[in-house]
C-alpha cells in the first residue's frame, strides 16, 4: 500500500489557527483529518508540523523511527512535577531506568498487585453505601491513587490523604499554568497559582523522599519500591535517591489518573447503554457467583475486559502524543528536518470508519466477535507504541478489569442528566466538571 500524500491544512495556520486549536483540540484534529487525510502539514510559530493519522505512519514513526524522535516540548514541560523520570526523560538515561522499572510491572507480580486492586475497590464500595449523587470522578481519582500508593509503597500507607491533597494541589495549578493564557507568561511571574504550586509539589517530593526512607528501612516486600531499591544496571549500580524520587512520583501521577479517566468513561458508557450493563452483569454473576473477583478470574471476564478495551478505544485518557524529530527522518517518503513536529492521536485513528464498524457506537463485542481480528497493527495503541509504549499498560488494563467488576457487580451507576458527556482534552482527555452519577450499593460479598 502506498503511503499517504502530505496535505496542508490552513485552517490551522498562524496565530489563529493556534487559538483554534486550543479552543477545541479534538474538534481541530477530526477536522483535518476529515478535510486532509491521514498526513497533515501546517506550520506554526514554533516550526513545522504534521498529523500523523495513519495507522502504518504511524507504526513508521514510533517503533521504525524511534532513534530519530524524542517527547515534544509539551511533554519536557512537566518535568518541573515528574523530574527525570520515565515519562520525561530520554536517550541513555531513559534506557537505563525502563530496564530498572521493567521488572517491576512483569505478569509473574501481577497476582500480588491484584489482591490490593480489589481490596481498595472493595474499601470504596463501602465508602459509597451511603449512596445519592457522587462525583465519579472525584471518587475513582481517589480509588486508583489508594491502589497505585498501595502498590507502590506496600501495605497500608497512612500519609495516603496527604499525598492525595498535595498531587492534586500540584496536578491542577500545573495543568492550570500549562494549559491556559498564563503559559505565555515567563516563568518567573508571580501568579499565585505559580506560588502555590511551588509550595506543594516542594512538599510533595518531601512527603515522597519520607516514604521512600520509611521503605528503605523496612524488610523488602510485594511492592514496586522494593523492587526498585533491590534493581542493579549492568554495573551492578542502583538508583540513586534522586531517580527513585522522580520514578515514585511518576508512577504516581501516570499511574492513577489514566485509570480513573478510563473507569469514569466506562461508567458513563454503561449507563447509557443498559443493554450492554445487563451483558457485563450477567457475566460477572456467572463466574463470581457473588464474590469479589480475583486475579485468575480475569481470563473468564472477556467481556469486562471488552468494556475496558471499548473505553479505551473511544475515550483514550492519552488522547494525543507529540514527538520532536531530532536527526533527519524520513515519514510516508517525506524527508522531515530536525525541529519537526509531530502529532499522533488515538483520538482520532480510534474512531476511523475505515477500521472500526460504526466507530461512534459504543460496542464491547466488537473485540469478541471477530470483527476487529485483521485491524492494522497499530489501528488501536491507546497505550501509545513502540520503545516508549506505556511500561504499565497491563497493570493498567489488570486494574481497570479487576476495579470496575468490582464497582459494577455490587454497585448501581445511573446517569443524573441525558446530557452528552463533555470532555476537557488538556494533558489527559479529562471530564468537563465534576460528572456526577447517581449510586446505590446493593447486597453482595461482605
Amino acid at each position: 500500500m502506498s503511503a499517504p500524500a502530505l496535505t496542508q491544512s490552513p485552517e490551522l495556520e498562524g496565530f489563529r489557527g493556534l487559538l483554534r486549536f486550543a479552543a477545541d483540540p479534538l474538534g481541530s484534529l477530526e477536522e483535518a483529518r476529515r478535510l486532509h487525510g491521514p498526513f497533515v502539514s501546517y506550520r506554526q510559530s514554533r516550526g513545522n508540523v504534521r498529523l500523523v493519522f495513519d495507522p502504518e505512519l504511524v507504526d513508521e514513526l514510533m517503533v521504525g523511527g524511534a532513534d530519530h524522535i524524542i517527547k515534544d516540548e509539551f511533554t519536557r514541560q512537566l518535568k518541573p512535577v515528574m523530574g527525570e523520570g520515565l515519562l520525561t526523560n530520554e536517550g541513555q538515561p531513559w534506557k537505563k531506568q525502563r530496564k530498572l522499572l521493567a521488572p517491576s510491572f512483569q505478569p509473574k507480580h501481577l497476582q500480588a498487585y491484584a489482591r490490593v486492586m480489589v481490596d481498595c475497590a472493595e474499601a470504596m464500595v463501602d465508602h459509597l453505601r451511603g449512596g445519592g449523587v457522587r462525583s465519579i470522578h472525584a471518587d475513582m481519582m481517589h480509588l486508583t491513587l489508594e491502589v497505585v500508593v498501595r502498590t507502590l509503597f506496600g501495605g497500608s500507607v497512612v500519609r495516603a490523604d496527604e499525598v492525595e491533597r498535595l498531587l492534586d494541589q500540584v496536578t491542577s495549578d500545573y495543568r492550570r499554568l500549562l494549559m491556559s493564557w498564563r503559559a505565555a507568561f515567563p516563568g518567573w511571574f508571580p501568579f499565585y497559582s505559580r506560588i502555590r504550586f511551588g509550595r506543594a509539589r516542594k512538599q510533595l517530593r518531601k512527603v515522597i523522599d519520607e516514604l521512600i526512607s520509611e521503605r528503605r528501612r523496612a524488610p523488602p516486600g510485594n511492592d514496586m519500591l522494593s523492587r526498585l531499591l533491590e534493581a542493579k544496571d549492568d554495573a551492578g549500580r542502583g538508583m540513586s535517591e534522586q531517580q527513585l524520587l522522580d520514578e515514585a512520583i511518576t508512577v504516581l501521577i501516570a499511574g492513577h489518573e489514566t485509570t480513573a479517566l478510563t473507569l469514569c468513561y466506562a461508567l458513563d458508557q454503561l449507563a447509557r447503554h443498559p443493554t450492554e450493563l445487563t451483558v457485563l452483569e450477567r457475566e460477572l454473576a456467572e463466574v463470581l457467583a457473588g464474590r469479589s473477583p480475583r486475579f485468575e478470574d480475569v481470563p473468564r471476564l472477556r467481556y469486562c475486559g471488552a468494556v475496558v478495551k471499548e473505553t479505551l478505544r473511544l475515550y483514550p485518557p492519552a488522547w494525543a502524543t507529540g514527538r520532536e524529530v531530532v536527526t533527519e527522518l524520513t515519514l510516508g517518503g517525506v524527508k522531515l528536518p530536525p525541529g519537526t513536529l509531530l502529532l499522533v492521536s488515538p483520538w482520532v485513528v480510534q474512531r476511523d470508519a475505515r477500521f472500526f464498524r460504526e466507530p461512534l457506537r459504543f460496542r464491547p463485542d466488537r473485540w469478541l466477535n471477530g470483527e476487529t481480528d485483521g485491524l492494522p497493527k497499530l489501528a488501536y495503541f491507546p497505550f501509545g507504541a513502540g520503545p516508549r509504549v506505556c511500561i504499565g499498560s497491563h497493570f493498567a488494563e489488570l486494574e481497570a478489569a479487576l476495579l470496575l467488576a468490582t464497582l459494577t457487580s455490587r454497585c448501581t451507576f445511573s446517569l443524573t442528566s441525558e446530557a452528552p458527556l463533555l470532555l476537557s482534552p488538556s494533558v489527559t482527555l479529562r471530564p468537563r466538571g465534576p460528572m456526577e452519577m447517581r449510586v446505590v450499593v446493593r447486597d453482595g460479598p461482605s
